[in-house]
């Protein structure tokens, strides 16, 4: 779901402003943990940008990701911080991921033990992300939320079952 540049997903209630966020309620499944061979991950994409009109190409802002595991041979953008941490109101413990991804800030927590189906309140991480040395800005605009796959190698046979998100 999202708003960019003129284009808005039809009662996304997007964009909003992290300051303003109550809730992204969220879920996302998928048959990652099926044995598909493949170098992949399952994961959101949260584009927050400057400015409420959202931007053409890429965010203005940030980056924010959730990965469902980390696969063997591949990582987010950065380094991680040694301890893993919990999120309140998230299942599981999760790496906290810092980077740069075209010179804007990126941000990802990575499950420590996959799924492949998780429901949470994805504003738990945006706000976690406020508190990151400037990972996630309050004054930014959250513009879209995706879901879906980064292939490395392989992931033939891939797919979603079921894909939520509802911004308050």
């Amino acid at each position: 779901i999202g708003s960019n540049f003129g284009r808005t997903t039809s009662g996304s209630n997007l964009p909003k402003q992290v300051n303003a966020l109550r809730s992204v309620k969220t879920g996302w499944s998928n048959n990652a943990g099926s044995g598909i061979s493949g170098t992949y991950n399952a994961a959101y994409d949260v584009w927050f940008s400057t400015g409420s009109g959202g931007d053409m190409m890429a965010p203005s802002g940030g980056y924010l990701m959730v990965w469902y595991s980390k696969p063997n041979g591949a990582q987010p953008i950065g380094s991680p911080d040694p301890m893993p941490v919990t999120i309140p109101g998230v299942s599981g413990t999760w790496e906290v991921w810092l980077g740069q991804n075209g010179g804007r800030p990126c941000i990802s927590y990575v499950r420590t033990q996959a799924t492949d189906s998780l429901e949470f309140d994805l504003n738990a991480f945006i706000q976690h992300a406020t508190t990151r040395g400037g990972a996630i800005q309050s004054s930014w605009y959250l513009t879209n939320v995706f879901a879906g796959f980064e292939i490395w190698s392989g992931g033939v046979g891939l797919k979603t079952t079921a894909f939520y998100a509802i911004v308050e």
